[in-house]
């Protein structure tokens, strides 16, 4: 058996059948694992950041429970290809789970024209899309659902629409489909007709999705501080230049005091000698380093 899992792009291929925008979620996967490639009865474990690959001569856990993932989806694909015909909205299968972050990004942004909301699978219930309703007819919601697709790409963010009345908004389609957007003509539970249109997932949103993975991996590596002489201290951006503006002021001979109170993550004020602070800057300046070092390598 040939099996490859790619943690940041939700993805298993087996046997040289793969499946993209699995929920990995659930399987335990430890979270500075980047892939696994196994052949036959070995493989080998990839990291992010510049910890040396595992050789393996056995699955863990997470790999075993990835592959019965990929084995779901795959018995859905062979069961849909029995029946002979696609199943309603099968673009949401290309979808890999949103991040959050970019999702929400997004929402918070202004576009003339045009509402926003998050667009989930409604075979998963995950939300794997922006899901953009035009409320305004004109040049300006037009442009606007252009920006919101470069802005939706640059983030490798899935574009989808609301359900749309065929009859009404066939030139708005035409407009869609000449930005790059596919076509989906269904079916409601009243058997009345409708379109949605969406924008096919490839590799350059592979790509954009990838690099959005590690940026928000580092942010949350930031958020969780460093810890040191028994606390945990802040390392985000407003911190640390607050640390150097007050490592400044102790160098130059501006702070004059033998002592520094500084407050930890838990909000508590901590009275540090003049070395100790030094030494507490240099901990943040080192785990910030091997934080943004590890973001570098796995983007290379």
């Amino acid at each position: 058996m040939k099996l490859t899992i790619v943690v940041a792009d939700n993805a298993v291929n087996k046997d040289e059948v793969g499946y993209g925008g699995l929920d990995l979620s659930s399987c335990n996967i430890p979270t500075n694992v980047w892939a696994l490639q196994w052949v036959n009865d070995s493989g080998h474990i990839e990291y992010t950041g510049t910890t040396s690959n595992d050789e393996i001569t056995e699955l863990p856990a997470w790999a075993t429970a990835s592959e019965a993932l990929w084995e779901t989806a795959n018995d859905a694909a062979l069961a849909a290809e029995v029946v002979g015909e696609a199943t309603p909205e099968t673009f949401w299968a290309d979808y890999p789970v949103a991040n959050d972050p970019s999702v929400t990004k997004i929402l918070l942004k202004t576009y003339e024209g045009i509402t926003n909301v998050r667009g989930a699978d409604p075979a998963t219930n995950k939300v794997k899309s922006v899901e953009t309703v035009l409320v305004a007819p004109g040049a300006t919601a037009l442009t606007s659902l252009a920006t919101l697709l470069d802005d939706c790409k640059a983030l490798g963010l899935a574009v989808t629409s609301g359900a749309m009345a065929p009859s009404e908004t066939a030139s708005l389609t035409t407009y869609l489909e000449g930005l790059g957007y596919s076509v989906f003509n269904g079916t409601d539970e009243s058997g009345s007709p409708y379109t949605k249109v969406y924008y096919p997932w490839n590799a350059e949103m592979v790509a954009a999705k990838a690099d959005q993975d590690i940026n928000i991996g580092r942010e949350a590596s930031l958020d969780a501080g460093v810890d040191w002489d028994g606390s945990n201290w802040q390392i985000d951006l407003n911190s640390r230049n607050n640390i150097m503006n007050q490592l400044t002021a102790i160098t130059s001979g501006i702070y004059t005091d033998t002592n520094v109170t500084w407050r930890n993550t838990a909000n508590e004020d901590i009275t540090l000698t003049i070395e100790e602070f030094k030494q507490l800057a240099a901990a943040v300046n080192t785990k910030v380093e091997e934080i943004y070092l590890a973001s570098f390598a796995a983007k290379a």
